[in-house]
């Protein structure tokens, strides 16, 4: 469809013709463009002061008239219209927008004003009034009190016939009489179809047209119900050009002196404007440069880019889908939860004195349904049932969710619940998130959820196991029976509970034979079905049940009593229509009642794609004291593992699903974690992994390190790190430290002598693995100094066996790559002693939150020695304030609560963007509204708050505060 200019000249003809118009408002037409599968009229508006109360369009079928309106519109930046047209299946149309403005919305329509555009051609053709629209400067009919008349015959309440066709659009007059118009804009043309109105006999007409008060054209039309008429014309179609002409005078004059009939007729009256070169803007594109398709899982905005070749300011819209998602931030597209389908945003440069208007679609295909899905049931090793959850509510938070078990598929009792929110990590539903259930041997489960803000509860398929299926009579289905109706859920009469074999089923059908039931089968949706076939247990004769799919049948269960069933299990994999036919048996019996069994369908679900889990199998932990270990785990999808204490939760416990908090240091014990991925929709579940956590009280020592011991102590195990360079220290500053198992871990350079000494008497052979490296070993011989002065007095040693406290040279062979190698000696039952007795004083001063240039007092209190306490005062003056870490109390001290302009949402004007954790509690403290993580300065929408006062825990950095706010 052609885009048509824009028709800015057409007001001040608008504001002339119609009565109790204002020039203080415009409607500038800007075309008719394609919006999505539809098209949309765009305007520019000066409201200047005045509100809209309601904007029509109106769609005409150029053939007759006929008209069909539309009222949905929006209204952009507060001065472009976008309106929908009602479209017209196989007809050429003509467009127009009527635009009403009142002072405010409640005020009375007496005071309300009517712009009225131009109607335009959707070929581009030149633009209209209709004749109607104009307010004729004089009139007068032949028939008194019965006055002209616009898109109805005169005298009646009939539309406009001519030769058999009805015209909606129109002015209508009777002889003898006339219309005159006065215009102050020019017109180019004038055209009509002119004739006598159908049902009114005997009455012809002759037309006569005069413009500028000078005889045009006349033209005689005869009544067709007329027995005089012959072949003369009862109706004309005229084109009169209209250049210069500022008045029209068209008049209505007996042909046969009989003027009780003579209602002429100016079917299709129209006026087309004249073109003017003001209005010949440039044509211009808009281009999306924002790829569209399908939106990846877990997108919250789309950020839109659009470009005009004008390079004036795009205005996005969502078009379609808008209960899909919204523009905010004017060219963002937030997406909204729970829903799937198309959206379809358009990008529209709305033109200037030199462009035209142009706009451009995008469409994306979103997919906001919730996926719940059972993935993955098992046991751990310390034989604890538990199952997972993926759960995904695309952004939506829930009020409830929990499951519900069932004895078995067949009779579906319930048989217990269980409240699954205290098992969701995180209550706002942001992302995908796995939760671990406690389990049970329950053969059949669902899920059942109600969204917050709602009160209808949702539900999952049911579940087998991890297997999720539909029971047929759950879904859409057909069925037909040629004696009695069909019972869904029951025996056939609604006279009890399905039974077949005596076994007794909740779901399924009671049907009377001969009788059959069709389910179709979306592609990939389904992959297996189940049922048992039968009779109701008890009834007489025979029957026989037959399956087919897609026409082929693929079994039938013969001429079976009640005492037999058919039991089925079947692929459907490539189905697309399931059959089930039930036969009397051929005995005629009047008791074949049949039973459709627990029909299931098992969803295909996604073919997914294998995973592996990566983790160590052992890890040392030699620690004094409490301590927290984030567990490492790797999953070659990517996807995050979970973890589970099956051995010493005496010592340990888990936080935030990953971090191993090991709150007990026992004197040597271990702990075992076992790490599992269990999948998602697009993932595999991987095996189970355990990692064995040796705990051991002690300590580690690292290079340039140094260990002050200041107590006797037993400890179990020590490791202390050195190389040529530096040696770990352990200085014990008080009695006697006992060590279990001390380990020196030293690095050599292959083919260099490195100088090494050990705290007590041993044997490297023993203690090292120092042999299969192949060393040297030399002694420092005083002796040999004493008696010569000149020589080297560094001898090589034989002997393995070392002295505690004695420097030693040692070299180990080298290598093919000459790498450094590490060599481990753990020496048993080491004693250290004490060093001094006296304790030093080593003093760290935290001054995170203190005032930059002031002064804080410090009181010091010897241990070990007789005196009194040392007051410090100690003044805090930083050389660069610029660098001081931020000071969070006096922050969220100082920061005040803002409100939006409608008080819709409030802001905490918090400094920088350390995410915060806002809790918004009602006025006594007792109820939790909201939970927010804020990063300043996002709003906090309160718009679903009542008016009144409300407390907000506010938690920022290391600092925490309580705020009240009203609304």
């Amino acid at each position: 469809m052609k885009i048509l200019k824009a028709i800015r000249y057409y007001l001040p003809l608008l504001l002339l013709l119609i009565p109790g118009m204002l020039c203080a408002q415009e409607l500038e037409l800007l075309g008719l463009y394609p919006v999505g599968s539809d098209y949309q009229l765009k305007a520019r508006i000066a409201l200047n002061g005045k509100v809209i109360r309601h904007v029509t369009t109106y769609t005409y079928r150029m053939t007759d008239g006929f008209t069909t309106s539309a009222r949905s519109y929006d209204l952009i930046d507060n001065q472009f219209l976008s309106a929908d047209v009602a479209l017209q299946e196989n007809a050429t149309c003509t467009y127009r927008m009527e635009v009403v403005l009142a002072e405010n919305l409640s005020a009375d329509t007496a005071g309300d004003i009517k712009l009225l555009s131009p109607c335009i051609d959707a070929a581009g053709g030149a633009p209209f009034m209709w004749l109607g629209d104009l307010n004729w400067s004089s009139a007068v009919s032949g028939w008194g009190n019965h006055p002209p008349q616009v898109d109805k015959s005169v005298d009646t309440s009939m539309k406009i016939i001519l030769n058999d066709t009805t015209y909606y659009k129109g002015v209508s007059n009777h002889t003898e009489g006339h219309l005159e118009y006065q215009f102050s804009t020019p017109f180019s043309r004038f055209v009509s179809r002119l004739g006598v109105q159908d049902a009114m006999a005997n009455g012809d007409v002759r037309f006569r047209i005069l413009t500028n008060g000078t005889l045009h054209s006349e033209y005689s039309m005869y009544s067709k119900t007329n027995p005089n008429r012959g072949n003369r014309p009862c109706y004309e179609d005229i084109s009169i050009d209209f250049n210069d002409v500022t008045a029209l005078r068209i008049e209505y004059q007996m042909l046969d002196g009989n003027n009780a009939a003579d209602h002429g007729q100016l079917a299709m009256a129209r006026l087309y404007l004249a073109e003017s070169g003001s209005t010949n803007k440039q044509a211009q594109t808009v281009t999306f440069n924002t790829a569209g398709g399908v939106i990846p899982e877990n997108t919250k905005r789309i950020a839109l880019n659009a470009t005009a070749t004008s390079g004036g300011k795009i205005h996005y819209r969502v078009v379609k889908g808008e209960e899909l998602a919204r523009i905010v931030n004017e060219n963002e597209l937030e997406l909204l939860h729970g829903k799937k389908g198309e959206i379809t945003v358009e990008a529209t440069q709305y033109g200037s004195e030199t462009y035209g208007c142009a706009n451009a679609m995008i469409r994306f295909e979103m997919n906001r349904e919730p996926v719940y899905e059972l993935v993955t049931i098992g046991t751990f090793s310390d034989n604890e049932k538990f199952a997972y959850l993926y759960l995904d509510t695309k952004n939506r938070r829930m009020d409830s969710l929990r499951v519900v078990f069932y004895d078995n598929a067949l009779r579906l009792t319930p048989v217990r619940e269980m409240n699954l929110m205290p098992f969701i990590a995180d209550k706002t539903f942001d992302t995908p998130q796995v939760a671990r259930l406690p389990w049970s041997d329950e053969e059949v489960c669902r899920f059942e959820w109600v969204y917050e803000g709602e009160s209808e509860t949702e539900r999952s398929a049911y579940y087998q196991h991890t297997s999720p299926y539909d029971y047929v009579t759950d879904i859409t289905y057909r069925a037909g029976t040629n004696y009695g109706s069909i019972a869904v859920d029951k025996a056939y009469g609604n006279s009890g509970t399905i039974n077949i074999t005596g076994q007794q089923y909740a779901k399924g059908l009671g049907i009377h034979a001969t009788a059959w039931v069709e389910v179709n089968l979306p592609e990939g949706k389904y992959n297996r079905f189940m049922a048992h076939a039968g009779k109701q247990s008890g009834r007489g004769g025979m029957i026989e049940w037959v399956l087919k799919s897609d026409g082929s049948e693929v079994t039938r269960t013969g001429r079976i009593p009640h005492t037999q069933k058919g039991d089925w299990d079947y692929p459907v994999n490539e189905a697309a229509l399931l059959r089930l036919e039930m036969n009397d048996g051929g005995d005629g019996n009047g008791s074949d009642h049949g039973a459709l069994g627990a029909p299931r369908l098992f969803l295909s679900g996604n073919q997914k794609t294998a995973q592996e889990l990566i983790w160590k199998k052992e890890q040392p932990l030699i620690r004094n004291k409490p301590f927290r270990l984030t567990l490492d785990a790797k999953s070659t999808s990517g996807l995050r593992p979970v973890y589970q204490i099956v051995k010493g939760k005496a010592y340990a416990t888990l936080e935030n699903d990953t971090v191993l908090n090991i709150h007990t240091v026992p004197d040597k014990d271990s702990i075992v974690v076992e790490a599992f991925q269990p999948g998602n929709t697009v993932y595999a579940p991987t095996s189970v992994k355990s990692c064995v956590f040796n705990l051991t009280k002690g300590y580690v020592v690292q290079r340039n390190e140094k260990l002050v011991l200041t107590e006797d102590e037993q400890i179990e195990e020590m490791t202390v790190y050195g190389d040529a360079l530096s040696f770990g220290q352990v200085v014990v500053r008080k009695g006697i430290v006992q060590v279990k198992k001390l380990i020196l871990k030293y690095t050599f350079t292959p083919g260099k002598w490195q100088l090494i000494s050990f705290p007590t008497d041993l044997n490297l052979d023993k203690v090292s693995n120092l042999k299969e490296a192949g060393y040297a070993l030399k002694a420092y011989d005083s002796k040999m100094r004493s008696e010569d002065l000149d020589g080297n007095y560094w001898v090589t040693y034989d002997s393995p066996n070392v002295k505690g406290l004695t420097g030693y040279l040692i070299r180990i062979d080298k290598t093919a790559d000459n790498q450094p190698k590490e060599i481990t000696f753990t020496i048993d039952n080491v004693a250290l002693d004490f060093e001094s007795p006296i304790r030093i004083l080593d003093l760290t001063l935290d001054l995170t939150n203190s005032e930059p240039f002031g002064q804080q007092d410090i009181y010091i209190s010897p241990a070990n020695v007789k005196g009194n306490t040392l007051k410090v005062a100690v003044s805090f003056n930083p050389q660069n304030t610029d660098e001081l870490p931020l000071n969070y109390e006096k922050a969220l001290r100082e920061s005040r609560v803002t409100y939006t302009p409608n008080r819709s949402g409030i802001r905490l004007t918090l400094p920088d963007p350390t995410e915060a954790k806002i809790a918004i509690y009602d006025k006594k403290m007792k109820k939790l509204l909201k939970a927010v993580r804020y990063v300043s300065p996002m709003m906090i929408d309160i718009a679903d708050l009542p008016e009144g006062t409300y407390n907000m825990v506010v938690s920022y950095g290391n600092a925490i505060e309580v705020k009240s706010f009203e609304k």
